[in-house]
């Protein structure tokens, strides 16, 4: 598989947000149907 791409914009280091947001409201959305 090719690790690099041809794109305008630099990739950085992957975020843990994304991850961390994903699961906050996963969380609530839980917790507000019990």
């Amino acid at each position: 598989m090719k690790t690099t791409f041809n794109h305008p914009f630099h990739l950085v280091d992957y975020s843990p947000w994304p991850l961390t947001g994903a699961i906050g409201v996963m969380t609530l959305v839980t917790g507000m149907i019990k």
